[in-house]
Protein backbone atom coordinates (compact mmCIF):
# COMPACT_ATOMS: atom_id res chain seq x y z
CA UNK A 1 0.00 0.00 0.00
CA UNK A 2 3.27 2.33 0.85
CA UNK A 3 4.51 1.35 -2.73
CA UNK A 4 0.92 2.94 -4.41
CA UNK A 5 0.92 5.72 -2.75
CA UNK A 6 4.47 6.72 -3.12
CA UNK A 7 4.00 6.00 -6.67
CA UNK A 8 1.29 8.08 -6.93
CA UNK A 9 2.57 11.00 -5.46
CA UNK A 10 5.81 10.82 -7.37
CA UNK A 11 3.79 10.20 -10.75
CA UNK A 12 1.60 13.79 -9.39
CA UNK A 13 5.03 15.49 -8.52
CA UNK A 14 6.14 14.42 -11.95
CA UNK A 15 3.12 15.99 -13.35
CA UNK A 16 3.38 18.78 -12.19
CA UNK A 17 7.13 19.61 -12.79
CA UNK A 18 7.04 18.28 -16.38
CA UNK A 19 3.86 20.69 -16.37
CA UNK A 20 6.41 23.60 -15.54
CA UNK A 21 9.96 22.63 -16.76
CA UNK A 22 8.97 22.75 -20.71
CA UNK A 23 11.69 24.88 -21.00
CA UNK A 24 14.33 23.10 -19.66
CA UNK A 25 15.80 20.10 -21.40
CA UNK A 26 17.55 19.01 -18.58
CA UNK A 27 15.73 16.36 -15.99
CA UNK A 28 15.89 13.90 -13.49
CA UNK A 29 15.41 10.34 -14.62
CA UNK A 30 14.53 8.47 -11.52
CA UNK A 31 13.74 4.18 -12.46
CA UNK A 32 12.03 1.93 -10.02
CA UNK A 33 12.87 -1.85 -9.08
CA UNK A 34 9.38 -2.54 -10.68
CA UNK A 35 10.42 -0.83 -14.50
CA UNK A 36 8.30 2.35 -13.34
CA UNK A 37 10.52 5.72 -14.72
CA UNK A 38 9.79 8.98 -13.31
CA UNK A 39 11.12 12.29 -14.56
CA UNK A 40 11.17 15.48 -12.82
CA UNK A 41 12.81 18.52 -13.65
CA UNK A 42 15.91 19.91 -12.50
CA UNK A 43 14.73 23.35 -11.31
CA UNK A 44 11.72 21.86 -9.57
CA UNK A 45 13.78 19.51 -7.26
CA UNK A 46 14.87 21.62 -4.42
CA UNK A 47 17.02 18.55 -2.55
CA UNK A 48 17.55 14.93 -3.39
CA UNK A 49 18.92 12.60 -0.75
CA UNK A 50 18.71 9.10 0.66
CA UNK A 51 17.51 7.58 3.71
CA UNK A 52 20.78 6.32 4.79
CA UNK A 53 22.42 9.54 4.37
CA UNK A 54 24.91 8.61 1.58
CA UNK A 55 23.80 10.98 -1.13
CA UNK A 56 22.57 14.20 -0.43
CA UNK A 57 22.35 16.57 -3.39
CA UNK A 58 20.82 20.52 -2.14
CA UNK A 59 20.30 23.72 -3.31
CA UNK A 60 21.97 24.28 -6.44
CA UNK A 61 20.28 23.97 -9.87
CA UNK A 62 21.82 22.21 -13.27
CA UNK A 63 21.68 26.01 -14.46
CA UNK A 64 23.73 27.10 -11.78
CA UNK A 65 26.21 24.12 -12.06
CA UNK A 66 26.39 25.12 -15.47
CA UNK A 67 27.13 28.51 -14.48
CA UNK A 68 29.84 27.74 -11.96
CA UNK A 69 31.37 25.18 -14.68
CA UNK A 70 31.26 28.18 -17.20
CA UNK A 71 32.98 30.32 -14.78
CA UNK A 72 35.70 27.92 -13.84
CA UNK A 73 36.18 27.49 -17.54
CA UNK A 74 36.50 31.17 -18.22
CA UNK A 75 38.91 31.04 -15.19
CA UNK A 76 41.43 28.18 -16.37
CA UNK A 77 41.23 29.89 -19.66
CA UNK A 78 42.87 33.04 -18.11
CA UNK A 79 44.75 31.24 -15.64
CA UNK A 80 46.68 29.53 -18.94
CA UNK A 81 46.57 32.57 -20.89
CA UNK A 82 48.39 34.29 -17.93
CA UNK A 83 50.74 30.87 -17.35
CA UNK A 84 51.38 31.40 -21.20
CA UNK A 85 52.41 34.97 -20.38
CA UNK A 86 54.62 34.24 -17.54
CA UNK A 87 56.34 31.80 -19.66
CA UNK A 88 57.07 34.04 -22.78
CA UNK A 89 58.11 36.80 -20.00
CA UNK A 90 60.43 33.99 -18.78
CA UNK A 91 61.79 33.09 -21.63
CA UNK A 92 62.78 36.85 -22.15
CA UNK A 93 64.11 37.39 -18.95
CA UNK A 94 66.11 34.40 -19.90
CA UNK A 95 67.41 35.42 -22.88
CA UNK A 96 68.45 38.59 -21.47
CA UNK A 97 70.35 36.78 -18.91
CA UNK A 98 71.90 34.89 -21.40
CA UNK A 99 72.80 38.48 -23.44
CA UNK A 100 73.91 39.82 -20.11
CA UNK A 101 75.95 36.77 -19.33
CA UNK A 102 77.66 36.88 -22.72
CA UNK A 103 78.46 40.80 -22.09
CA UNK A 104 79.97 39.54 -18.85
CA UNK A 105 81.73 37.39 -20.21
CA UNK A 106 83.02 39.87 -23.04
CA UNK A 107 83.33 42.41 -20.48
CA UNK A 108 85.75 40.06 -18.48
CA UNK A 109 87.96 39.29 -21.49
CA UNK A 110 88.25 43.42 -22.11
CA UNK A 111 88.81 43.45 -18.44
CA UNK A 112 91.87 40.90 -18.74
CA UNK A 113 93.65 42.17 -21.94
CA UNK A 114 93.37 45.56 -20.21
CA UNK A 115 95.51 44.27 -17.70
CA UNK A 116 97.73 42.90 -19.14
CA UNK A 117 97.98 46.13 -20.95
CA UNK A 118 98.38 48.09 -17.72
CA UNK A 119 101.38 45.74 -16.96
CA UNK A 120 103.19 46.08 -19.99
CA UNK A 121 102.61 49.27 -19.75
CA UNK A 122 104.63 49.16 -16.00
CA UNK A 123 107.28 47.36 -17.29
CA UNK A 124 107.52 50.51 -20.42
CA UNK A 125 107.06 52.60 -17.59
CA UNK A 126 110.24 51.31 -15.48
CA UNK A 127 112.18 50.82 -18.54
CA UNK A 128 111.52 54.12 -19.07
CA UNK A 129 112.87 55.30 -15.66
CA UNK A 130 115.96 52.98 -16.49
CA UNK A 131 116.53 54.55 -19.51
CA UNK A 132 116.09 58.18 -17.68
CA UNK A 133 118.50 57.22 -14.61
CA UNK A 134 120.71 56.50 -17.72
CA UNK A 135 119.91 59.70 -19.88
CA UNK A 136 120.70 61.43 -16.42
CA UNK A 137 124.01 59.92 -16.04
CA UNK A 138 124.95 60.47 -19.55
CA UNK A 139 123.64 64.44 -19.36
CA UNK A 140 126.05 64.67 -16.25
CA UNK A 141 128.83 63.08 -17.92
CA UNK A 142 128.42 65.57 -20.79
CA UNK A 143 128.49 68.64 -18.22
CA UNK A 144 131.35 67.22 -16.82
CA UNK A 145 133.30 66.55 -20.19
CA UNK A 146 132.14 69.87 -21.20
CA UNK A 147 133.80 71.17 -17.74
CA UNK A 148 136.97 68.87 -18.89
CA UNK A 149 137.15 70.55 -22.45
CA UNK A 150 136.35 74.36 -20.68
CA UNK A 151 139.82 73.40 -19.15
CA UNK A 152 141.77 71.65 -21.89
CA UNK A 153 140.32 74.82 -24.19
CA UNK A 154 141.95 77.07 -21.43
CA UNK A 155 144.79 74.90 -21.24
CA UNK A 156 145.49 74.77 -25.29
CA UNK A 157 145.27 78.55 -25.04
CA UNK A 158 147.83 78.50 -22.32
CA UNK A 159 150.07 76.60 -24.07
CA UNK A 160 149.50 78.20 -27.43
CA UNK A 161 150.17 81.33 -26.07
CA UNK A 162 153.23 79.39 -24.42
CA UNK A 163 154.15 78.16 -28.01
CA UNK A 164 154.07 81.65 -29.38
CA UNK A 165 156.23 83.04 -26.65
CA UNK A 166 158.72 79.73 -27.36
CA UNK A 167 158.73 80.47 -31.40
CA UNK A 168 159.27 84.48 -30.80
CA UNK A 169 162.15 83.69 -28.57
CA UNK A 170 163.14 80.88 -31.35
CA UNK A 171 162.91 82.84 -34.26
CA UNK A 172 164.63 85.87 -31.98
CA UNK A 173 167.36 83.55 -31.36
CA UNK A 174 167.76 82.39 -35.08
CA UNK A 175 167.89 86.03 -35.86
CA UNK A 176 170.78 86.82 -33.19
Amino acid sequence: MKKIIIMSLLATLVSVFSASAQENTYSIVVKMQNGTMLTIGPNEADSIYFTEGKLNVSGQSIEDIQKQIAQLQNDIKYNKYLAEEVQVLAMNNSNRLDQSENKIDALIKISTALDADVNDIKKDVAQIGALKASIDSLIERVYSNNARISELEKDNAALAAKIAQLEAIVSELRNK
